[in-house]
This record gives structure tokens, C-alpha cells and sequence, in this order.
């Protein structure tokens, strides 16, 4: 990367690290409750994490082509029953390409979009209980996997 990119992604990475501490996320013991709707352990989702390693789990993984890279994170587009978005189910999926599609193809001219499938809060998680929705165990885990996309992508 360049300097210019190289800073970019520096604000980047500044920007969603902002985000995730005033969501009282980061910190946080990893602790993920098994999704029912979750694939077996054999296939790329497993219970614990999401292997951003498999290009599968990226909505957009471009070939580095441009000086400048966004990482983008689609915003709730699920409505999974059970109040985690499965990354494996082709309707979310496809929820997420069109969003993707109408928001963040904006950058795509002018930089390489990354953007990682995760999974997100749902608009079925049950808050009749009161309380934030970023304390919820369904945020919680979407918010870690934001985090390892975005660690791995730094990586890499």
C-alpha cells in the first residue's frame, strides 16, 4: 500500500474502532451462542468464528488494484428468526449483495471495497425486555466478526 492508502486505511480502521467501543463491544469475552440456523461444523461457518481466510465468507474481495481500499460493513438487512444472520443462507446473502450494490458501489471506482458477510443482529432479535441492542449477545457476536474481517484484512 501507499502512504496515501496506507492513511486512509489508518482513518478506516480509526472510524469502526470508534464505532465498536461506543457499542461497548470491544473488550468483550468472545462468547457466541450456536445459531440453529447455523451450518455443521464441517462447513466454513463454525460455531466460534467465521474463517475470513475462505474467500466465500467476503461479500466483496477485490484484487488490489487501487491506491485507496474502503472497508465497508452493510448495515441490518436480516430478518432471521433466530436473531443472528446465517452467512451461509442465500436469501441474506443476496440481501446483503443488493445493499451492497446500491451503497457502497459509490467507492468502487476509486477503491477497492471490502466488505465481509458477518453475522449481524437481525431485525428478529426479542428486545421486549428493555435494554440496548448493542448489548445484545446477537450484536455482541456480529461485532466480533466485523473485527476478525477487518483484523484479517489488515493482515493481509
Amino acid at each position: 500500500m501507499t502512504k496515501k492508502s496506507s492513511f486512509l486505511t489508518l482513518i478506516l480502521f480509526m472510524v469502526v474502532t470508534g464505532l465498536v467501543v461506543a457499542g461497548g463491544c470491544m473488550g468483550e469475552e468472545k462468547t457466541v451462542q450456536p445459531d440453529e440456523n447455523a451450518p455443521a461444523p464441517e462447513e466454513t461457518v463454525s460455531a466460534d468464528s467465521v474463517d475470513y481466510a475462505d474467500a466465500y465468507n467476503w461479500l466483496s474481495l477485490p484484487s488490489v488494484e487501487k491506491e485507496v481500499d474502503v472497508f465497508y460493513v452493510y448495515p441490518t438487512v436480516s430478518a432471521n428468526e433466530s436473531g443472528s444472520m446465517a452467512i451461509s443462507d442465500d436469501e441474506d446473502r443476496a440481501l446483503a449483495q443488493g445493499i451492497l450494490a446500491s451503497q457502497a458501489s459509490v467507492f468502487e471506482s476509486d477503491a477497492n471495497v471490502f466488505a465481509p458477510y458477518y453475522r449481524q443482529m437481525t431485525t428478529n432479535v426479542d428486545m421486549s425486555q428493555g435494554g440496548l441492542a448493542t448489548d445484545t449477545k446477537e450484536f455482541k457476536q456480529g461485532a466480533v466478526d466485523v473485527q476478525d474481517a477487518f483484523n484479517y484484512y489488515i493482515d493481509n
